[in-house]
């Protein structure tokens, strides 16, 4: 924080985006704590210091403002082979309803945006290489498209969902539970090929097989 807080100390700041985040592949098990640590924090935990000391300034001035989440469409789902994308985003859209709740009534809006696959450099991601985010890639859009977004929910919309990987995955979520959506992907994620690939070249899974 102390960066931010020195080229902010003179700044009215009435505008927020916390859309720091990146994917850190891999298998949970085979992953380095630290590195895990890392992805947690940039995706989820620096938001908070962010975000309460913005809030505070704002509401201390008595000014409106609007403070911006970038969470993603992954957020609806499990997420086995980037341990901690879907967890780490699904925090961050639960925690700007709630900040979205607790603020409304002052004239401090927040928008959560679910983007579905974005063209920016998200995909030269930290660990191995999954064909799942290839595939995401070809289809991704501008980043401009989601600033444009952004705006025009705010004062309107607390959470977006944008994108046709969105409207597929709430789709999803709404004609299968949860938990048995969750129960459909733990019996069946073994079959998935960028599954079988880090499997095959787990450190750790294969330990011992040779001896």
């Amino acid at each position: 924080m102390t960066p931010i807080l020195a080229a902010t100390e003179d700044i009215k700041v009435q505008l927020v985006f916390n859309n720091a985040g990146y994917i850190s592949t891999g298998l949970f098990a085979d992953t380095d704590l630290e590195r895990l640590r890392c992805n947690l924090e940039c995706n989820a935990g620096c938001a908070v210091p962010i975000t309460h000391h913005f809030l505070r300034k704002m509401i201390e001035r008595k000014e409106k403002g609007l403070i911006t989440f970038t969470s993603s469409a992954s957020c609806y789902l499990p997420g086995p082979t980037a341990t901690l994308y879907s967890p780490s985003k699904a925090f961050l859209t639960n925690f700007a309803n709630t900040i979205a709740a607790e603020n409304h009534d002052i004239g401090i809006d927040v928008v959560v945006i679910h983007p579905s696959p974005v063209n920016t450099n998200f995909y030269k991601n930290e660990g191995p290489q999954l064909d799942s985010l290839k595939t995401a890639q070809k289809a991704a859009a501008s980043p401009a498209n989601i600033a444009e977004q952004i705006f025009a929910s705010a004062g309107r919309l607390t959470v977006w969902d944008q994108g046709l990987t969105c409207g597929v995955f709430r789709v999803v979520n709404k004609v299968l539970d949860y938990q048995i959506f969750t129960e459909v992907i733990t019996r069946f994620a073994f079959l998935n090929g960028d599954h079988k690939k880090l499997c095959k070249a787990s450190k750790t899974r294969n330990e011992g097989k040779s001896q």
